[in-house]
């Protein structure tokens, strides 16, 4: 039933974001070789000969990645994909075998066999490559044992693995959502009641600027807190003073409202998170 294939679709995507984990692994070690490397002595004469067969190896593992992640999409290996997907996985080892090999070679002729230190960079390089187009082929395989029931796939991850009860459950954690769950609620019920005229009922007011001054510590901010006013006064003030100059039911009102709100929002964001001064102003 769907049931049934939520699950298998949940197992392939599993799978699939592991292979893609420790494929970013490998691909930045890869990257950080070439950092570090020298590109003198052999390295000159020995990776071009290499760099054909490490990219027939990329090339041909991000083909049988890209199957197979629209393999996991499905939640299944269909039969129409099972040759292909085979064919595919089969083409990555072969990439693979035939880069080992001649690397081996290009290796015995210069009489560097073993663990050679001039070439380490260069070993670890092939090394990842290798890896990368070893971890393609392994996904695909799984995938095809667990189309014909050989092997099942790993389980997924519960929906409440995802959730470290040791920190949501935390004395902390708790004081904090029951001190503001709290808060919310009356700011909530001051706004939906309302008294006279000068607070109207109905209005969401009262809760979004309690929200604006949600924090964790329990203890004395003085400076922040003022912040944080000022920020909530400037925002208030301002935004009743664009709404009033361009809040108006035409083309140029609507087209000034926008700009003027995606403005005031982006410089408001720029200046909480990169700016080191007044990083608690911007709330507003």
């Amino acid at each position: 039933g769907w049931l049934r294939g939520v699950r298998a679709r949940r197992e392939h995507m599993s799978r699939l974001r592991k292979t893609l984990q420790e494929t970013a692994d490998r691909l930045l070690c890869a990257w950080n070789c070439c950092l570090h490397e020298s590109l003198g002595g052999l390295h000159e004469d020995l990776m071009p000969r290499m760099w054909p067969f490490v990219a027939r190896a990329l090339l041909e593992a991000t083909r049988l990645l890209a199957h197979c992640t629209e393999v996991a999409s499905g939640g299944r290996v269909t039969d129409a994909e099972e040759a292909t997907l085979r064919e595919n996985a089969e083409r990555t080892r072969a990439a693979v075998a035939v880069l080992t090999g001649k690397f081996r070679d290009a290796k015995a002729k210069y009489g560097a066999e073993g663990v050679v230190e001039e070439l380490m960079d260069e070993s670890s390089f092939l090394l990842h490559v290798c890896a990368t187009g070893r971890l393609a082929a392994e996904l695909a395989e799984d995938f095809l044992a667990a189309k014909g029931n050989a092997k099942p796939l790993p389980a997924a991850d519960a929906p409440s693995g995802i959730f470290d009860n040791s920190v949501t459950a935390s004395k902390e954690h708790l004081g904090f959502a029951s001190r503001w769950l709290v808060t919310l609620v009356i700011a909530f019920i001051v706004g939906y009641t309302g008294h006279s005229k000068t607070m109207v009922n109905y209005d969401a007011t009262t809760a979004s600027f309690a929200a604006l001054f949600l924090r964790k510590s329990i203890g004395s901010s003085g400076a922040r807190s003022l912040q944080r006013l000022r920020g909530v006064g400037i925002g208030a003030v301002a935004g009743h003073v664009t709404y009033a100059m361009v809040g108006w039911c035409t083309w140029w009102g609507h087209a000034g409202t926008a700009v003027a709100f995606l403005s005031w929002v982006g410089t408001a964001l720029f200046q909480h998170h990169e700016g080191r001064v007044g990083a608690g102003l911007a709330t507003g």
